[in-house]
């Protein structure tokens, strides 16, 4: 018999610390991001995406990017269950209502995951 007295948890706490330029106001400065289990990629681009402490204005391109990216994948998350159900043998029609009923809870939960991650307030700005 197994029994467990301890339990033990891990995380990380990862602290970047990345040179900032806004394409608008080509204000530089040093931004840190501080999160939870990052890597260098995801604090790249959480630095992009934030807003200039000086305009106060986001990099458009940066932006779109995300938002492309994630609209392609909530398409295919409701498109998938669709087309499934659809080669299964049953009518289009009904593989419509059922499969647009199915994605659509995973759509919008990777929707409001990914576009929340441009409204972060992880990244923090050093004072010249």
């Amino acid at each position: 018999m197994y029994v467990r007295l301890k339990t033990y948890e891990a995380s990380a706490f990862g602290d970047h610390v990345l040179r900032y330029r806004c394409v608008h106001c080509f204000h530089e400065a040093t931004a840190r991001v501080f999160a939870h289990a990052s890597s260098a990629a995801q604090a790249a681009h959480a630095i992009r995406t934030a807003p200039c402490p000086r305009c106060h204005r986001q990099d458009r391109k940066a932006a779109l990017a995300v938002y492309r990216t994630t609209l392609s994948i909530c398409l295919a998350l409701l498109c998938a269950p669709v087309m499934l159900i659809a080669w299964s043998g049953h009518r289009f029609s009904a593989a419509v209502l059922a499969g647009l009923a199915i994605g659509a809870v995973p759509a919008m939960l990777f929707w409001k995951h990914k576009a929340g991650q441009l409204a972060s307030a992880q990244v923090r700005f050093d004072p010249r």
